[in-house]
């Protein structure tokens, strides 16, 4: 039961504080009680079964003094001891768990209707092929020959359970003793953090024993987590000839990394808490400070590591951490026997801790998330010290979380159509006749794409196979639980809650993870408004619907039509109605021979676990649909079929947006006898934001060409929505094709045997729209041009892949004028290898054209904007201060990352830990050991000092010729990377925000009849026909306005005018003698300064005169076209003489002001600023003009508008 907190003098921990805060709960459940709204927590009863799935026995104890020295000997329980019964429940890890929260409506309640996370047979994993439970049977046994070679008398769960009633046998007999708790003790850190969480007997001053079992199983599986090296499993590592743990990796690397006593402490802490409240039945759960998980987190680790501490087969041992020969804390490290051990344990921890799953509500949630679900997810993600701003924000959640999202029968049907053969494998990738596969989202493209990742990092051929196949698996994988997932959330209409994300001010994701139509393209085809669309001639709201019901047709049924502005779509709609007609009545006749029957049927069936192969066979007890293919001749309709592969991952939405304009024509050609006709449509359409990056940073630059290439202007007459139908990627193409015709030069490449190929070779890559869409996508947002090679690298592995089964399709010895230049692509790339210009150097030559075409394409205000915001970071980090960013929506942006600022020696605290001196011999849980038998140990609790900076070090994992990782970190690189994308995405945010609040939101209420559908997906608008004009009117207005009224540059110069007030702040009246001892205070200095005498150039070729951080930040910062050398040369003169580099280890406050104020003239940071400022405000205002009178003359702005 629940322990009542015990007054024994201790402070109140913040923790207390918080719940003692919560006085209020009462009143706020039964407000909520009569709104409808009910938690479904259990109510609080004694040996409620727990986490373990066992009953836990109260500790019958007899009440005892204890201080820090150990002197009486407790009374012990007498029960017996069994190291070998099962703490945990013995179904398989697929079977049901109670997790997750539902919110119930009053009938419901009054129906008594079973809770969901109470509901029995649920589900967690839909093992669809059996190969989950295989797989980890498989591991399982493997890990288990490598633990029973190193002790043949393990159990099969590797010793967890004897090590966690060990631990928590311990500690109640007094082998192992807490020192501090006891009646006598003094104000501590243990004794307050047990008060805390209720985790202390009041009669016997001890840990409560459900909480030493919690603490021991969640300090083990987060050990496991932290040490073993990218999951390695102990027999992946294990010498297969004897047939023992080797404890290293198939490149030699140590597989166990030492875990420092603070690592993973906080998030420790947190998860005993939380695991414990859910063990007692805490109805209503609150979150411990982090103070409290820090100190809980540290405490567990001591007491695990005192429980298994051994000269025996110890499974872990101390391992301290020093640096520069002095020891800085304790750290912990699993022995070759405990990874051993461990990882033949995985199962079962996986058992104990399944993964949390938080469901979607059937009503609104006004308030958001409650109760345990609260506690597993995230409100706002990567949050940099406070929140700020987010009133708007919320408001727009709020208003996004009361719009229903109902899996609609008709669609669940076609899903089970067409991915019921790919889940049994009767469709692969390879061989995909009718794109279920492709429709599917796994058809070849994908797994061209992961072979292509794969070939990335030259792995043999073998170990590539097994990489894209094992990708490729985990594909299928999540198709089947995007599949499961719909299938439990089929019942009614379905609300969403969101979280923020702080770099951008973005609604993301949805919290719940049962069924996402964000992340989930499947689930997002699948889900619709709870309410139709009532489409026909009986009102002028019908035919309003009407109107935008057939534009989305359309676009989304007719090829090519979504380019077109409404009045051609309209034409091109009226032109292909016979045949979209007599391809929806093909479709719908074949998906009528399954019944709804059929399709419950196998959605009850997949919602129990019903596996759908078993042995690699259709399972017999899978409930068959009928064959609706067979419905389909696919000579007469070759065509169709055609277009629905072609359609790709909109496959799906192509066949229901067939179906239901067949439905609509049907309804239209056979009206009323009063002339009227009504359709009930849910169609839905994306709208997605045009090369939205670079149309939003051409806006804030006021680019007009920019603004004709995204349709933001047009000419008069034209028929499509961007002018001349030239996007920015067919622009970049026809500029990459004229950067190839001027030839190529260098080094084996400008000869008469390699050239002819290596254009051919350009010819096809730099027309691949893949290439160009990714390149011109995340270029505003950021990305260096030299990252570039990887996509080319990736891109053009991709299309030789393509190539080579082309050339198997239609046979290797084709000639003509009619073959496809794809056809030849692989030849040539393997005739550039036989002639020297080896994969390399062939990436490097296409990668420098590249770079020269896209440079012309773009405005040189786009480039010259980024490394101005990148000079903002750049002496945001120097300065050693948060780079905030006040977006549209007033949200404040931080850029930088929090950092430790040292150990803080005043605010560390000692525990104390007795524990047996002989590690030879286990102590016998029954009996307590005598006191001249103990040791004392007395680890520090350390706590570490926390600031967020712009200057905190970006973590770069890379990879060499060889294939190992190098890690490297870059001081005020947070910071400097967010600089371009952050205010970018807060644009797209603030569109998403301003047309899901205020005006916005009251005109598409008023619009759709209270009914509005709406679900964003970033910078991406899905809608019904009630809701499309308004939101194809507000999204584009909401955007224009925003970027015509906020300027990220006039942000960047309040925010660095903040950075220079703060700085001065922090430092007045400290003498520039001061030594600086905070390491953040010089870290960007100190690794912009770093000296390498070999250092002459860099890549690009800028010289470095031994200083290639400088250098290397000044390419990037200075304006583009700048000559580095020269300003480099300056700055080290300068240093010099103001005596910087003579420092060594001490610079002082004068050197950091020194080396700022000699930056901030080489930048040139503030001037830049309010010169570009003024003249981007001069050509938006021109812009504004222009965009001004095209949209009286019926020119409105379409950035978002297709597909």
């Amino acid at each position: 039961m629940v322990q009542s907190v015990v007054n024994t003098g201790s402070l109140n921990t913040p923790t207390q504080q918080a719940r003692d805060a919560r006085v209020l709960s009462t009143p706020i459940r039964e407000e909520k009680v009569e709104a409808g709204v009910e938690d479904t927590s259990a109510s609080t009863t004694p040996n409620q079964l727990s986490l373990f799935g066992d009953i836990m026995p109260g500790m019958d104890v007899s009440s005892t003094e204890a201080t820090d020295t150990p002197i009486t000997e407790p009374v012990v329980d007498e029960r017996t001891v069994d190291e070998n019964r099962d703490l945990f429940a013995e179904e398989e890890y697929e079977r049901a768990t109670n997790t997750g929260q539902l919110v119930v409506t009053p009938e419901q309640r009054a129906e008594g209707t079973t809770p969901r996370s109470q509901e029995e047979g649920r589900v967690d994993v839909w093992d669809f092929n059996q190969n989950y439970v295989n797989r980890s049977t498989g591991q399982r046994r493997k890990s288990m020959e490598a633990a029973r070679q190193a002790n043949f008398e393990v159990n099969d769960d590797g010793g967890l359970n004897a090590r966690v009633i060990n631990l928590a046998d311990q500690v109640e007999t007094g082998n192992i003793f807490l020192g501090g708790i006891g009646v006598n003790a003094k104000d501590n850190v243990a004794l307050n953090v047990l008060n805390t969480i209720n985790a202390i007997d009041p009669e016997t001053r001890k840990p409560d024993r459900n909480f030493l079992l919690t603490a021991a199983l969640v300090t083990e599986d987060s050990m496991a987590t932290m040490a073993m090296q990218d999951g390695v499993e102990a027999f992946e590592v294990m010498d297969q000839d004897q047939g023992v743990f080797q404890g290293v990796n198939k490149k030699g690397q140590s597989v166990t990394k030492v875990i420092p006593q603070a690592q993973g402490r906080v998030q420790i802490g947190k998860r005993i808490h939380n695991e414990y409240q859910k063990m007692m039945r805490v109805e209503n759960p609150v979150d411990i400070s982090k103070e409290d998980a820090e100190a809980l987190g540290s405490l567990a680790k001591e007491l695990y590591f005192a429980a298994n501490e051994s000269d025996v087969n110890p499974i872990i041992e101390l391992v301290p951490i020093s640096r520069d020969g002095v020891e800085k804390q304790r750290g912990f490290r699993l022995t070759p026997y405990g990874e051993t051990m461990l990882s033949a344990g995985t199962w079962k921890r996986a058992k104990a801790f399944p993964k949390d799953k938080v469901r979607p509500s059937k009503f609104p949630l006004e308030e958001g998330l409650v109760g345990e679900p609260a506690q597993s997810t995230r409100n706002v993600s990567g949050a940099k010290g406070s929140v700020v701003g987010a009133k708007e924000i919320n408001e727009a959640k709020r208003n996004k979380s009361s719009i229903p999202n109902l899996v609609l029968p008709s669609r669940l049907k076609v899903l089970f159509a067409t991915v019921l053969p790919v889940l049994m494998g009767q469709v692969t990738a390879e061989n995909d006749t009718f794109g279920l596969a492709t429709i599917n989202h796994v058809g070849l493209d994908k797994k061209n794409s992961l072979r292509a990742q794969a070939k990335k990092k030259r792995l043999p051929e073998l170990e590539e196979n097994q990489e894209v196949q094992r990708n490729y698996d985990q594909l299928i994988n999540t198709l089947a639980q995007d599949v499961y997932g719909i299938a439990l959330e089929r019942h009614g209409a379905n609300f969403f809650t969101y979280y923020t994300q702080a770099f951008s001010g973005r609604i993301s994701d949805a919290q719940q993870n049962t069924l996402n139509p964000t992340r989930s393209k499947t689930a997002r085809f699948v889900t619709s408004n709870a309410v139709p669309a009532r489409v026909g001639n009986r009102s002028a709201t019908s035919k309003r619907y009407e109107k935008a019901l057939r534009q989305m047709y359309a676009m989304s049924l007719v090829k090519d039509a979504d380019a077109l502005l409404p009045n051609e779509r309209e034409f091109m709609l009226e032109t292909k109605t016979p045949q979209l007609y007599e391809w929806g009545t093909v479709l719908r006749t074949a998906m009528d021979s399954i019944s709804d029957a059929d399709v419950q049927a196998v959605a009850d069936a997949i919602e129990k676990g019903v596996p759908l192969m078993v042995d690699g066979k259709p399972n017999p007890e899978f409930p068959k649909l009928p064959q609706w293919g067979s419905k389909i001749d696919p000579e007469a309709n070759a065509e169709l079929l055609k277009a629905i592969k072609d359609k790709g991952e909109d496959g799906q939405v192509f066949i229901d947006g067939l179906i239901d304009f067949a439905n609509y024509q049907d309804k239209k050609s056979n009206p009323n006898s009063d002339g009227t006709y009504e359709h009930q449509s849910f169609f839905n359409a994306m709208m997605d934001g045009k090369t939205n990056g670079l149309a939003t940073n051409g806006m804030q630059m006021g680019v007009e060409e920019m603004a004709f290439r995204t349709g933001v202007l047009r000419q008069i007459g034209s028929k499509t929505f961007l002018d001349g139908n030239i996007d920015i990627r067919d622009q970049l193409a026809n500029n990459l094709l004229e950067q190839v015709n001027k030839g190529f030069t260098g080094t084996n490449v400008d000869n008469k045997d390699v050239l002819p190929n290596l254009m051919g070779v350009a010819n096809i890559l730099y027309q691949d729209r893949a290439l160009n869409k990714q390149t011109t996508m995340t270029f505003p947002y950021g990305r260096e041009l030299d990252s570039f090679k990887s996509d080319i690298q990736e891109r053009l592995n991709v299309l030789i892949e393509e190539s080579d089964q082309l050339v198997s399709q239609l046979g290797s010895d084709l000639k003509g004028d009619d073959i496809p230049p794809l056809y030849y692509l692989s030849e040539m790339v393997k005739t550039l290898n036989r002639n020297k210009v080896d994969n390399k150097l062939l990436i490097e030559t296409l990668h420098a054209k590249y770079v020269d075409g896209l440079m012309e394409t773009l405005s040189p205000e786009v480039i010259a904007s980024r490394s101005l915001m990148r000079s903002v970071a750049q002496m945001a980090g120097i300065s050693n201060e948060l780079f905030t960013i006040v977006s549209p929506t007033g949200f404040e942006i931080n850029l930088g990352e929090s950092v430790s600022t040292g150990f803080d020696k005043d605010k560390s605290e000692q525990i104390t830990i007795w524990s047996p001196k002989d590690k030879s011999v286990k102590p016998d849980p029954k009996q307590l050991i005598p006191v001249d038998q103990r040791q004392k140990s007395q680890p520090t609790i350390p706590r570490y000092g926390e600031e967020f900076t712009a200057a905190a070090e970006k973590r770069y994992t890379n990879f060499d010729e060889e294939g190992n990782e190098v890690v490297t970190f870059v001081p005020g690189d947070v910071a400097y990377g967010g600089s371009v994308p952050a205010p970018m995405h807060s644009i797209d945010a603030a569109t998403v925000v301003k047309t899901m609040t205020g005006k916005s939101w009251n005109k598409l209420k008023a619009n759709s009849g209270g009914h509005p559908y709406v679900h964003t997906v970033y910078d991406a608008f899905k809608v019904d026909a009630m809701s499309y004009d308004t939101i194809l009117e507000e999204a584009n207005m909401n955007w224009y306005d925003v970027n015509m009224k906020w300027s990220y540059l006039e942000a960047a110069r309040d925010a660095l005018l903040e950075v220079d007030r703060q700085f001065n702040e922090r430092f007045k009246g400290v003498p520039d003698s001061q030594v600086l001892t905070s390491p953040t205070d010089t870290s960007v200095m100190m690794y912009l300064l770093e000296y390498d005498p070999e250092s002459v150039v860099l890549k690009d070729k800028t010289p470095t005169l031994g200083y290639p951080n400088l250098a290397g930040k000044l390419s990037k910062t200075l304006p583009p076209g700048t000559d580095v050398e020269p300003v480099l040369r300056k700055i080290i003169t300068d240093m010099k003489s103001k005596g910087i580099f003579s420092m060594k280890s001490d610079p002082t406050l004068g050197d950091l002001k020194a080396f700022k104020k000699v930056m901030e003239q080489s930048l040139n940071v503030k001037s830049r600023l309010n010169s570009m400022i003024k003249e981007t405000n001069d050509r938006k205002a021109r812009l504004k003009k222009t965009i001004d009178k095209a949209i009286r003359e019926g020119r409105p702005v379409y950035q978002y508008y297709s597909h």
